[in-house]
């Protein structure tokens, strides 16, 4: 954000918010960005022959072992099942959806697309509410 704020020349002191800053930059967020990234990525290992090793990485299981007390770090599948429902798509069913690339890649462009939209309009109405609260 500040190598786009130095380059559109906006000032600290303008006090415009990242949402705008993105949106004259016509840019994605990087939360955006990384959302993409995972779910091309899970895409292209669910396509995978079930032989390969990021595959059966994904899909395994341990089979002892126990987990540390306190609270646990999340595995690679935790946090694509958060991306997979901020995106509207059915965590059951993804794997399937990605067998077919095309409709997959047009799932993932739509599903990154709307929880980008939806993002900003919680940072905007967060904003006013702040901004809102100030004033009285």
């Amino acid at each position: 954000m500040r190598c786009l704020r130095k380059l559109l020349r906006i000032q600290w002191f303008d006090h415009i918010p990242d949402t705008e800053v993105l949106e004259r930059a016509d840019s994605e967020s990087i939360y955006a960005l990384i959302t993409r990234a995972r779910l091309r990525w899970s895409g292209h290992v669910a396509r995978m022959p079930d032989d390969r090793l990021p595959k059966r990485i994904l899909y395994g299981e341990l089979c002892s072992g126990r987990r540390s007390q306190g609270g646990q770090k999340k595995r690679y599948k935790d946090l694509l099942g958060e991306t997979l429902d901020n995106c509207g798509i059915p965590r059951k069913e993804w794997d399937t959806l990605a067998q077919d690339r095309p409709s997959w890649r047009s799932l993932v462009r739509s599903g990154v697309a709307s929880y980008e939209d939806n993002r900003i309009q919680k940072k905007n109405t967060q904003r006013a509410k702040r901004k809102a609260k100030v004033q009285t």
